[in-house]
């Protein structure tokens, strides 16, 4: 998962394809990836990616690489004096790998910046202290039962200072109302399933001023874990929530919870609201 900060001038998005279809629809369209996150179907490496288009005033040099170690990959980020925007870990065979989108770290886009691929909770919150830094992007793996998170910050200081929180184990609905009382808006988050239950790895920003977005988010999960679709409305009638969606003020968000049943389990669903 990846936040742009400015209105893309196009944008594309496929939730299931492999590397080299996607390089070659990321050439047609003039593309750049702002988001890329890698899954094993079959023994065979996918990919969900959210490209726009980098032409124009929009223009970055950029790089990409769906399947790549530690080292060789912070090799490339000195040689193209590069900043991750994008970083999801994946295990195969017992091995850490790296789906990783950078940019040049040079001129307007210029930031202090860190990352690790392979760190602790506690860890990585005492590198945050030391760097004054704030998460832009969180994802966790398991390597032999050990829960383990790669991490991308930025400096939170000058001209780039936002609030800001984190939670690295958080579940659905206590992330719900964390993100109304902090009038928060996401920008990572990465699920995953213990013990049958599902949780959640986030990062969040407050949704007001100059920061203020309009945005939503869905999660309709099983009990045991699986994704469901549903295609229903929200309001009115016959909608999820009866009635009329409550008004909100500029700035204002809330989060609302429901559960709905199915024929395999119930599932429950997080709607949060934000005004402009």
């Amino acid at each position: 998962m990846s936040v742009i900060e400015e209105h893309p001038n196009a944008w594309w998005w496929h939730p299931d394809v492999d590397p080299q279809t996607l390089g070659t629809m990321l050439t047609n369209n003039q593309g750049r990836l702002i988001s890329l996150s890698p899954f094993l179907a079959n023994g065979q490496l996918r990919l969900a990616a959210v490209w726009v288009s980098n032409t124009g005033n929009q223009h970055k040099a950029w790089w990409w690489h769906p399947d790549v170690d530690a080292p060789t990959l912070r090799s490339m980020l000195d040689d193209n004096k590069g900043r991750l925007v994008s970083l999801s870990p994946y295990v195969v065979n017992g091995q850490l790998r790296l789906a990783a989108v950078w940019i040049s770290n040079t001129g307007a886009d210029s930031q202090d910046w860190w990352w690790h691929p392979d760190v602790d909770p506690q860890t990585l919150g005492t590198m945050l202290a030391n760097n004054q830094g704030r998460l832009v992007c969180l994802n966790t793996y398991t390597i032999g039962n050990i829960r383990r998170y790669s991490a991308v910050w930025v400096s939170n200081t000058g001209p780039h200072t936002k609030a800001w929180w984190w939670h690295p184990d958080v579940d659905g609905e206590t992330l719900g109302n964390m993100l109304k009382n902090d009038l928060g808006r996401l920008v990572s988050l990465d699920p995953f399933v213990i013990n049958g239950k599902t949780c959640y790895a986030a990062v969040w920003v407050q949704n007001a001023d100059q920061q203020s977005r309009a945005w939503w988010w869905e999660m309709l999960v099983s009990q045991s874990g699986g994704w469901m679709d549903y295609k229903i409305p929200l309001y009115g009638s016959t909608g999820l929530f009866q009635g009329k969606s409550q008004e909100l003020a500029s700035g204002q968000s809330r989060a609302t919870s429901h559960d709905i049943g199915s024929g395999l389990s119930p599932a429950h669903c997080i709607i949060c609201e934000a005004a402009d």
